[in-house]
């Protein structure tokens, strides 16, 4: 955004309730949305004559009614953080939209790469087990760089839950440890303490080169 503010003016607005957001208020000719929810619905609520709707989903949108609420035929560009995603949408929404994923930006020169070693380490963790975190695609990835390096290390940690859901996903995870071998090389918690056993977990695995991935 700083780049572009050399370029363009930019207004930003932050309603916190739909009651915050008047049509009048918006001055740009394109309007992006950053969340494809309840204020996505009321910006496309009309068909703007000289500016363009662009809206970002991201993924727990897609199991929200407001896929079924928002008119998409007032949509300039429907934007995805990846293709797994444009594909779900598209299944659900059976709506001409026009759509294009486009991969969360990460500016690698700011990662300096090591070299694998028996203390190298992969750390992953959030407030969930959650299925939209995916930790079931991330085990099976592991498996096949685990026949590359078979001494790296995977950590996944996420705060215990009561959610349904969340435990579901937490034993599909087991079971795919279990399935592709990877007791020696797979570790996984639930925890209580979270924040107390984030920042543990975090250090020592700093300490000892960990990639770090947090979701």
């Amino acid at each position: 955004m700083q780049e572009l503010e050399k370029k363009y003016t930019i207004q930003y607005l932050f309603p916190e309730h739909k009651r915050d957001y008047h049509h009048w208020q918006v001055k740009g000719r394109i309007i992006w949305v950053e969340w494809a929810h309840k204020f996505a619905k009321e910006v496309a609520k009309k068909k703007w004559e000289e500016k363009k709707i662009f809206v970002r989903l991201h993924r727990y949108e897609i199991e929200t009614p407001y896929m079924d609420e928002i008119k998409w035929d007032n949509v300039d560009k429907l934007i995805f953080v990846n293709p797994e995603l444009e594909g779900l949408f598209k299944n659900r929404v059976k709506k001409q939209v026009d759509t294009i994923t486009i991969p969360n930006a990460i500016d690698i020169s700011k990662f300096h790469y090591n070299a694998p070693t028996e203390e190298n380490s992969l750390l992953a963790f959030s407030m969930r087990y959650n299925p939209v975190k995916s930790y079931d695609q991330l085990i099976e990835t592991f498996a096949k760089i685990g026949k590359i390096n078979p001494h790296i290390k995977l950590t996944i940690a996420a705060q215990n839950s009561e959610i349904v859901e969340d435990n579901d996903h937490y034993k599909k995870c087991k079971q795919l440890v279990k399935k592709y071998q990877l007791r020696k090389n797979v570790n996984l918690y639930r925890l209580r303490l979270i924040l107390f056993v984030y920042v543990y977990i975090v250090f020592y695995h700093l300490k000892r080169r960990a990639y770090l991935l947090i979701f």
